[in-house]
C-alpha cells in the first residue's frame, strides 16, 4: 500500500511561497516527493528555496506571480504546467493584512487586502480548477487562512 503521504511525482503549486508558512508548505510537499512550483512577487527568495529543495534532491520551479493581477496568475499556471506537468495540488496561501488599528485603515490599505486575500485567492483557485477540469485528473485545492481573521484590531 502507498504511502498517504508519498507525493512522488505530482506537481502541487504554492502561493506565497517566499517566506513563512508558504516556505514550509512548500518544503514539506518537495520532501514528500512532489514537484513543487514556488510562486510569489519576490522571486529572489523563490530561487534560494529552489536550491534548497535541489539540494535534497527536490525539484522547484520559482515563478513570478502577482495574486493581484489576474494576467500574472494566467502565465503562472501556464508557466508551471508548461515545466512541471498539471497542477494537482494548489496551497492557495498568499495573504497581507493592514498593519494598523481598524480605526485607521485607508482605502489604499482595504483595497490591496482584498485584491490579494479574496480577489487573488479567488483567480489563482479558479485557474488551477479550470486547468484540473481540463485534464480530468483532480486534484485539491487548499485555501489557508490567518489567525488574524478571526481576531479585532
Amino acid at each position: 500500500m502507498t504511502s498517504p503521504n508519498n507525493l512522488e511525482g505530482k506537481h502541487a503549486l504554492v502561493t506565497g511561497a517566499s517566506s513563512g508558512l508558504g516556505r514550509q508548505f512548500a518544503l514539506t510537499l518537495a520532501r514528500a516527493g512532489a514537484k513543487v512550483t514556488l510562486a510569489a512577487r519576490r522571486t529572489e527568495r523563490l530561487e534560494a528555496l529552489a536550491a534548497e529543495i535541489a539540494a535534497f534532491d527536490g525539484r522547484a520551479l520559482p515563478v513570478r506571480m502577482d495574486v493581484t493581477d489576474v494576467a500574472s496568475i494566467r502565465e503562472a499556471v501556464h508557466v508551471a504546467e508548461t515545466e512541471l506537468g498539471p497542477v494537482i495540488i494548489l496551497v492557495n496561501n498568499s495573504g497581507v493584512s493592514a498593519q494598523c488599528p481598524a480605526e485607521n485603515v485607508t482605502e489604499e490599505d482595504f483595497d490591496y487586502v482584498m485584491d490579494t486575500n479574496g480577489k487573488g485567492a479567488f483567480f489563482v483557485a479558479q485557474a488551477v480548477g479550470q486547468s484540473m477540469i481540463r485534464h480530468s485528473q483532480g486534484g485539491k485545492i487548499i485555501n489557508i487562512a490567518s489567525v488574524a481573521a478571526s481576531r479585532v484590531l
